[in-house]
């Protein structure tokens, strides 16, 4: 399928293969569903990786949750100054200039 607007990877065609019927959605919306599943993927590898969303410890569940959601919360902030960011100067500009990993 061609696409419409070029992917972060700079591909404009995707390839999906499926068993639901056309009469059930069409390759448009598979493909769109698709993309959408993939920013959830990233934002769960950003929180893992960059946020440390993970312990890796076997202490207290309740520790591991709270872990996670720090890291949540932390995206979310990240996520509006982005926003607000590429508001002022341009979502092209901080796509590709401001990263998500901080190193000391």
């Amino acid at each position: 399928m061609r696409l419409k607007k070029v992917t972060r990877d700079g591909d404009w065609e995707i390839a999906i293969l499926t068993s639901l019927p056309p009469t059930v959605a069409s390759a448009t919306d598979v493909a769109e569903l698709y993309r959408g599943s993939w920013s959830i993927e990233t934002l769960f590898q950003t929180v893992t990786k960059n946020f440390e969303g993970e312990i890796q410890t076997l202490g207290d569940p309740r520790a591991a949750l709270f872990s996670f959601c720090l890291a949540l919360v932390s995206y979310n902030i990240l996520a509006v100054v982005r926003r607000a960011l590429g508001s002022v100067h341009g979502v092209g500009k901080i796509e590709s200039s401001l990263s998500e990993f901080y190193e000391s």
